[in-house]
């Protein structure tokens, strides 16, 4: 299980890597990751990603404690981390929150 996973199912919420075949019906995230490899000349010793996680809520049910979990899970972990405001698509009936952090992983 990857790091975001991990910070995830801390938070207890439920998420994947960026694709879901059928849109759940209850608070959920989705997420991605940009990796660039880096090191020395001969080697890459290191992975620094820098990871966006997108908190879905449906429009008529605002899951505040979701936020306030996830926000806990980033802290447990001594993360740096980015909150944007959240937004609504009506389309989808949806409101979105993006988180991004970054890490350096030695490899």
């Amino acid at each position: 299980m990857n790091f975001v996973d991990v910070l995830l199912q801390n938070a207890k919420i439920p998420g994947g890597e960026t694709y879901w075949n059928e849109q759940p019906r209850e608070t959920y995230a989705a997420w991605g990751d940009t990796i660039q490899a880096d090191g020395s000349d001969y080697h890459n010793e290191l992975l620094d990603h820098d990871v966006e996680i997108e908190l879905y809520e449906l429009m008529d049910k605002p899951d505040p404690e979701a936020h306030e979990r996830l926000q806990e899970a980033f802290n447990a972990e001594a993360m740096h981390w980015r909150k944007e405001p959240r937004v609504l698509d009506p389309q989808l009936r949806l409101f979105m929150t993006r988180y991004t952090f970054s890490y350096t992983e030695r490899v």
